[in-house]
């Protein structure tokens, strides 16, 4: 295909888009595309926002789970510990 063709027919496709961007029923398109594209974005917005929530909450359930267990192993530590110092102490 000539190059001089493409150039002329990306000319005129041009001259027809802009024409019909600024008729009213593509105006009209556009809008309700565009409100419906802010519509999904609420909903994506609102399904990130509870899974970030559920996400919060089960850090938080787990951090509480792990302080739990570390107090009990700390507790455990501890008497060993003692049971231990005991167990050497010379007898009297």
């Amino acid at each position: 295909m000539h190059p001089g063709l493409l150039v002329i027919g990306g000319f005129l496709l041009g001259t027809v888009g802009v024409k019909a961007a600024k008729s009213r029923p593509v105006h009209q398109v556009c809008v309700r595309a565009a409100a419906c594209g802010l519509e999904c974005k609420g909903y994506v917005e609102h399904v990130v926002d509870e899974a970030k929530a559920q996400c919060d909450d089960i850090m938080a359930e787990a951090k509480a789970l792990r302080a739990e267990e570390d107090a009990a192993h700390d507790v455990d530590d501890t008497i060993i510990e003692e049971a231990a110092e005991e167990s050497k102490e010379p007898e009297e």
